[in-house]
């Protein structure tokens, strides 16, 4: 039974996580299309879940000022204050806000591909091996 179930199991896995990662670039990739550029500047960190820190960004669009805090670390980003950074924004809604880097826009999308497509070959690799004895 085991003989089965492990390359079905690692093979849809893997084919769920290639499918994750394709949604998450192509939505940072449409993010990017319709967003706009500006730059920030870091007022202060607050800390993240131990080591980390996580930036607190002050930037302009139109007559307002906005303040950005990232939902995730990203050791690109600086922890001093006064340090400018490049952001892009969406104009219909200025408050959707990420940094300009590509840590922080593709490494997540990669990752999930990287993962299944692991996956999905030691699925197929598994298989087989148990089909040929």
């Amino acid at each position: 039974m085991n003989r089965v179930w492990l390359p079905v199991l690692l093979g849809a896995g893997g084919i769920l996580c290639l499918a994750a990662g394709g949604v998450q670039l192509l939505l940072q990739l449409s993010f990017g299309h319709r967003a706009s550029r500006t730059s920030g500047v870091v007022v202060y960190c607050v800390p993240d879940r131990g080591r980390t820190w996580l930036p607190v960004v002050q930037y302009t669009v139109g007559l307002g000022t906005r303040a950005f805090t990232p939902d995730k670390p990203s050791p690109s980003w600086p922890q001093r204050t006064g340090e400018r950074l490049p952001l892009l924004y969406d104009p219909a809604r200025p408050d959707r806000v990420e940094l300009d880097d590509w840590t922080s826009r593709y490494a997540s999308g990669v990752a999930w591909i990287f993962t299944g497509g692991v996956s999905l070959v030691a699925g197929m690799l598994r298989r087989r091996r148990d089909r040929l004895g």
